[in-house]
């Protein structure tokens, strides 16, 4: 037996005053994210799976809570293990305060009946599909409080909350039973990604620097001593300011980190520069970060060659992931769900413990897990079971829910895993669920209200570039063998900032307009995802058998290479890669990567693993400064009302 297999719990990281101050982050995420990114249009802090926001909290707690409160009152500081626990509960809140969910959940709620007008005879073809429980209606069925949120109510004016509480209920209970499923599918992962396969996470790895640190932060070994660190977190920090600067003087100049190449091939070429991108990147083993940009120049040629000589796939596969390119979404498809049975296969002698461990045999093989697996397992259960009751509800059939909500957790898996082994800080599926279901099954098999609830499902499974299972991962590889009952507070996590951001937004969208606010989110975004279910309806569509040709052709590229990584011990391609070498954000970050690769390898090979240790402090602070910067100026947004001044993409 060895040391991850004791029986004995190594202790809990959970203390009351730890659970209190993430919730109050949490409400501060709520609150911020929603006024930064929809209001303000700053730099994305909580759009991807690095969440941004988060990181740049815990540094302010560091700083301020231990770094200043712990030089006059010690035993008030934070200690380490503290500071896991509202890392972990940040985590989980800026995954939900805006893409991840809110952003698309209250604009979608009510703007297929604001957006509709005589042209696109939604109130005829649409609203009755669409489940009337799932929209703030007025109790007479009438429009005139999402009228009111679009147009905004008159200074002085009461909000109209009365008709968003009944949907807010109902869709609450959707997603609690998902961040149910999520939390604890990674509670059971926990201990072989991290104890026997130990993935890198590199997106944990700056908090867990910060945490590290909180106990004595001016002392080594904390990573704020090293020179190294400052000198790369300076580095984003002095482009940013600049930047930042530029907006409130244009006298400022301005550095520009990105550039298109258009006219050279076929598709045009991104180049961007992201410094989190390169020190994420930089932390991941070498054949990897190879593989990231080696498959999407593949990927890339591949493309340019279909469109130059017209042997392009033509499917409507709405715009998330690789949709512009159906032939590699159908192939990323295919190869998710291979490396997905690959990950389980190879955690058959984990998984099996898991199950003898929830029947009562297991010899503590939970102990110290955020729960124990036998709870894991009835919530995981019991939350796919209300998800696929809701979605029946909700107009879907019961097959088609059942399949649905399983594609779409198996997708939330597949990326969790891809981004805690390659550290991609923002990426997405190549191919969503709904979408999935609808090329796979057709639309003409599937009811309009069917279409409808599969439609609507977008809030929560579409632009996936975060999600709660992310950061449920990150924060429970943070707390590791001394997490129990970590579970339910990353669910408490979730509910305060559910409520926190879904009632700000609600309230910026009546005080504001929500047409006034951001566009792609409460305009824009809607159009396209309800004109693409009017299509769909409309057209009555037979499964595509081509597209399933081609699923089956990534799937057998993908248990090659999975074959190969695990026989040829020279082999230098991750299978991983294969997945999102053709997603649209590969193909800006790409750049970011072969750079931080490229380093890498001149690191090691001149310097080996102490020039590493030395480098990787210069990369874990341009990580840093990069998100700190963009904090900085969210805040001075904040006081001075300045908008759009966006720093960094990514």
């Amino acid at each position: 037996m060895d040391a991850t297999d004791s029986p004995t719990p190594v202790g809990s990281v959970l203390t009351l005053r730890a659970v209190v101050l993430g919730g109050l982050m949490c409400v501060v995420i709520g609150l911020a994210g929603p006024y930064w990114t929809f209001y303000l249009h700053s730099s994305t802090l909580f759009l991807d799976y690095s969440v941004a926001g988060a990181a740049f909290l815990l540094f302010v707690l560091v700083l301020l809570g231990n770094g200043l409160l712990g030089l006059f009152c010690r035993p008030l500081a934070l200690r380490p293990h503290e500071l896991v626990v509202v890392t972990a509960m940040m985590l989980i809140g800026g995954a939900i305060t805006t893409m991840g969910l809110v952003g698309y959940l209250i604009p979608n709620m009510s703007a297929p009946y604001y957006l509709a007008t005589p042209g696109n005879q939604w109130s005829t073809e649409l609203w009755p599909h669409l489940a009337p429980w799932l929209a703030p209606l007025d109790p007479n069925g009438r429009t005139l409080a999402i009228k009111k949120f679009f147009t905004g109510v008159n200074p002085g004016d009461p909000i109209p909350w009365g008709p968003w509480i009944k949907p807010l209920l109902y869709w609450s209970i959707l997603l609690i039973a998902l961040y149910a499923c999520m939390t604890s599918l990674m509670t059971i992962m926990r201990k072989q990604w991290v104890d026997h396969e130990h993935l890198s996470f590199p997106i944990a790895q700056v908090p867990a620097e910060l945490c590290a640190a909180a106990a004595s932060p001016w002392r080594k070994p904390s990573i704020l001593v090293s020179i190294l660190f400052w000198i790369g977190f300076a580095l984003p920090f002095l482009v940013g300011s600049l930047n930042g600067l530029h907006h409130y003087y244009p006298s400022v100049p301005k550095i520009t980190i990105s550039k298109t190449i258009a006219g050279l091939t076929p598709i045009s070429l991104p180049l961007y520069l992201s410094f989190a991108v390169l020190g994420f990147t930089f932390l991941i083993p070498n054949r990897v970060a190879f593989s990231l940009w080696f498959l999407n120049i593949l990927s890339f040629a591949f493309r340019c060659y279909t469109k130059a000589y017209g042997y392009e796939m033509k499917e409507d596969l709405a715009i998330y992931g690789a949709s512009r390119y159906p032939i590699m979404a159908h192939q990323g498809m295919g190869a998710m769900m291979v490396f997905i049975v690959a990950s389980l296969w190879f955690s058959r002698r984990h998984l099996a413990r898991v199950f003898r461990c929830a029947l009562g045999s297991g010899g503590g093989y939970d102990a110290g897990e955020p729960s124990s697996y036998r709870t894991a397992l009835l919530l995981l259960v019991a939350g796919y079971a209300v998800m696929a009751a809701w979605m029946w509800k909700a107009g879907l059939g019961p097959f088609y829910s059942m399949v649905f909500v399983l594609v779409a957790l198996l997708i939330f898996y597949g990326l969790t895993r891809v981004v805690a082994q390659c550290g991609v800080a923002v990426t997405i599926a190549p191919l969503i669920a709904p979408t999935f279901m609808v090329s796979t099954f057709g639309s003409a098999n599937i009811s309009s209200s069917g279409l409808a609830a599969l439609s609507m499902s977008w809030v929560w499974c579409s632009d996936i570039r975060t999600s709660v299972m992310g950061s449920a991962a990150h924060g429970i590889y943070l707390a590791r063998r001394q997490a129990r009952g970590l579970l339910w507070v990353l669910l408490l996590a979730a509910v305060i900032t559910f409520v926190t951001a879904s009632l700000f937004t609600i309230r910026l969208g009546y005080q504001h307009g929500a047409s006034n606010l951001h566009p792609w989110f409460f305009l824009n975004g809607p159009k396209y995802l309800f004109r693409w279910l009017a299509l769909k309806a409309s057209t009555g569509e037979p499964a595509n058998v081509q597209g399933l040709v081609w699923t089956g052709v990534g799937a057998f590229i993908m248990l090659l290479l999975v074959i190969a990584q695990r026989t040829i011990f020279w082999w230098p391609v991750h299978p991983a890669g294969f997945i999102i070498c053709s997603v649209g954000w590969t193909d800006i970050l790409w750049v970011s990567i072969f750079l931080a690769w490229l380093t890498k390898l001149i690191v090691v090979r001149v310097g080996g693993p102490r020039l590493y240790r030395k480098a990787r402090q210069f990369f874990l602070g341009m990580i840093l400064g990069q998100f700190t910067v963009a904090g900085v100026w969210a805040v001075v947004d904040t006081f001075t009302g300045s908008v759009g001044n966006s720093i960094f993409w990514i």
